[in-house]
């Protein structure tokens, strides 16, 4: 569950620039309820949702 929500929160911090528009996918985890079920999963207990990004490229 860490994993999808790091992944979520990467698009959606996202700016859209001429060469990277995440508008399109961010529409897609939309339509497929992408966040719901990531808060669901947690909620029956297939993992949480908290994580910490680490850099390893200094």
């Amino acid at each position: 569950m860490a994993l999808d929500q790091a992944c979520v929160d990467i698009i959606n911090q996202q700016k859209v620039t001429a060469t990277n528009d995440p508008t399109d996918l961010l529409s897609r985890i939309d339509q497929q309820h992408g966040t719901h079920t990531i808060d669901w999963a947690e909620k029956i207990g297939l993992g949480t949702k908290k994580y910490k990004l680490v850099e390893i490229d200094k």
